[in-house]
């Protein structure tokens, strides 16, 4: 009986998206034909382009050497998380407040989607620290550094949309959310986050 393929077209895992399946290896195993936003395509094994979508993981072509070779993620891994995090709403129908933000238009600018570093950068200069969370000063508008800011948690429930969305949908939840996002249990992700000193 042949093996039931999951239909991966349009999923996006980091930087790539499945376009469509491009041939069968020599083992019999479905390989697909992904876009990264960079523009390059590539070929991705169908279990690995399916575990990196449903484990939240950041892949690509290969063009985003920096996230390794600055080290920005091993010093800063909660400013990594709220990146993560953010992008997980506005692109993963599979997360738990996609409907609130991606599922209504909200999206990350490019210049932040396609580089940690550029956010990280950003986040410094404007006044990053640990206890403060990331706000859109616009709630019907993405995430940019024209429309975003840093605030105390409780501020940010007071000024979510009143709708169907429940206060403080912005908050960043790390236990309820952070390890799905980072591919974690939540024991690891507790004893490798919640126990630093800060960001």
């Amino acid at each position: 009986m042949a093996n039931h393929v999951k239909n991966l077209t349009g999923q996006r895992a980091g930087k790539l998206v499945a376009v469509s399946i491009s041939r069968t290896d020599k083992n019999g195993r479905k390989v697909w034909l992904c876009r990264c936003d960079c523009g390059n395509e590539v070929d991705r094994l169908s279990s690995v382009m399916s575990d990196a979508i449903n484990k939240g993981k950041e892949s690509h072509c290969g063009c985003s050497p920096s996230l390794k070779t600055h080290g920005l993620t091993s010093r800063n891994k909660n400013l990594y998380w709220v990146w993560a995090a953010m992008i997980q709403r506005c692109e993963n129908p599979e997360n738990k407040d996609y409907q609130a933000y991606g599922g209504r238009g909200v999206a990350v600018c490019k210049e932040w989607r396609n580089s940690f570093k550029s956010f990280h950068d950003w986040a410094k200069a404007s006044g990053y620290k640990k206890g403060l969370t990331i706000e859109r000063v616009d709630v019907n508008k993405g995430y940019s550094d024209e429309n975003c800011v840093w605030i105390i948690n409780e501020r940010q429930s007071l000024n979510c949309r009143r709708s169907a969305i429940s206060p403080g949908t912005e908050n960043h939840s790390i236990l309820a959310t952070g390890p799905m996002i980072l591919g974690l249990n939540t024991k690891r992700f507790a004893e490798e986050f919640l126990t630093m000193d800060g960001a």
